[in-house]
């Protein structure tokens, strides 16, 4: 069956540095497109968007209101990032929002929230999505897990037509939700990526596409297993390809999408009573196959073709500083590393440089590795936070020479 599997929405928890508030101003100098909001949250004082092509690219929520040690309870250095809708749908989300913490030095704490969907035509089962809807709706159907339903639909006269139904509570750390996006992409704002998504992965647009989407917010963060009484921490690393995504996605299908056919048994008392829920036969809607392959965008359509032109004529200059005769190899490093930080600086795109005769390719693997680094590092102690900043303090006191080469540091 063809089947489009994406993430929809993806926050970021995260911390800025203390010393360089990452403010309106700082990413203005940093040469970013931004759209400032003239009010706040509940929660931040400022939000903004910073733009790529003239499109919504990143969200940013940052200086809360309650800081800790003010008699609130938030650190002042918190805020929290979002990638914005049309960015989800190309090749690797998390891949770009990794780069531009790494590029501007923001700390990973947590996901706030992150949205799992998949779109499909109809079911695969011997139900249809409208039929099954109907069985549900008139107690033919039960769901295990999230007893809390709102639904969504068309009542007229000689009928009434359910177009969308959401279990969970608003508090809960999880909720599901199954819903005809064609529909809500006609009455709602239209999203030609979706679209595009949907082609990329060989759905039939002549129909309804449906689209079934698990939500969960912070309250997931840990969950424990009752088998090996293990903590499950919630990251990214486990949403950083589109095969991950998908086996997330079936995961949370098997649990909370179960519903069960309503069956009635007959006990000993010869009285007719409802079966236990558990023990209901479960009916197939669609089909999991972990053996299935995530569908691959057909293009990204949030990369830029070309680097931005100012980046281009001073990475050019570097190029040409290569042909000078008798270049010290000391300047030839500088060189590569400010062309290294050029490309970071323009959002990452992936721009193939040529260095005296050969390429380089910069991937994004590099800085998925530097942002892996990052979070390593945040786990540390505080004592082994104390021993490391020692160490580099009389580094920089006496000069690396004077440190014996065979140093066992404690990191």
């Amino acid at each position: 069956m063809r089947r489009a599997v994406n993430l929809d929405w993806l926050e970021i928890y995260c911390l800025e540095p203390l010393e360089e508030p990452r403010t309106i101003e700082y990413y203005k100098e940093q040469g970013y497109d931004i759209v400032k909001r003239d009010y706040g949250t509940p929660v931040y004082s400022e939000m903004f968007t910073i733009r790529r092509n003239k499109k919504p690219y990143i969200e940013i929520r940052r200086a809360p209101h309650s800081v800790l040690g003010k008699g609130g309870f938030m650190l002042p250095n918190a805020c929290h990032i979002k990638l914005c809708n049309e960015f989800l749908y190309g090749e690797s989300p998390v891949d770009e929002i990794r780069a531009f913490m790494v590029a501007n030095g923001l700390e990973y704490k947590s996901i706030s929230r992150i949205d799992i969907c998949m779109d499909f035509n109809d079911f695969e089962g011997d139900i249809s999505v409208t039929d099954f809807i109907s069985s549900y709706m008139e107690g033919k159907m039960s769901k295990i897990n999230q007893n809390k339903l709102c639904a969504h639909s068309v009542d007229t006269w000689t009928s009434r037509v359910f177009n969308s139904l959401k279990w969970g509570a608003p508090s809960s750390a999880f909720s599901t939700k199954l819903y005809n996006k064609t529909q809500e992409l006609l009455e709602c704002e239209d999203k030609p990526w979706i679209k595009q998504a949907w082609i990329d992965a060989g759905l039939d647009l002549t129909k309804d596409v449906w689209r079934i989407e698990f939500s969960t917010s912070s309250e997931a963060q840990s969950r424990k297993s009752k088998k090996e009484a293990e903590v499950f921490k919630l990251h990214l690393c486990h949403f950083e390809d589109r095969g991950k995504v998908l086996m997330r996605f079936w995961e949370l299908y098997e649990k909370y999408f179960d519903f069960r056919k309503v069956e009635w048994i007959v006990g000993k008392d010869g009285e007719k009573k409802l079966q236990r829920k558990d023990r209901c036969s479960r009916p197939t809607l669609l089909k999991v196959n972990l053996n299935d392959i995530a569908y691959k965008p057909s293009r990204n359509i949030t990369i830029k073709k070309r680097p931005d032109r100012v980046y281009k004529i001073m990475i050019n200059k570097l190029e040409k500083l290569f042909d000078t005769p008798n270049t010290e190899s000391t300047y030839l490093e500088a060189f590569r590393a400010l062309i290294l930080f050029l490309t970071i600086r323009m959002n990452l795109e992936i721009k193939q440089v040529k260095i005296k005769g050969y390429e380089e390719m910069f991937k994004l693997e590099a800085y998925r590795y530097r942002m892996s680094e990052l979070e390593r590092e945040a786990k540390l102690t505080e004592i082994e936070r104390k021993e490391r900043a020692q160490f580099w303090k009389l580094a920089h006191k006496y000069g690396y020479s004077v440190l014996p080469s065979d140093l066992e540091l404690p990191f």
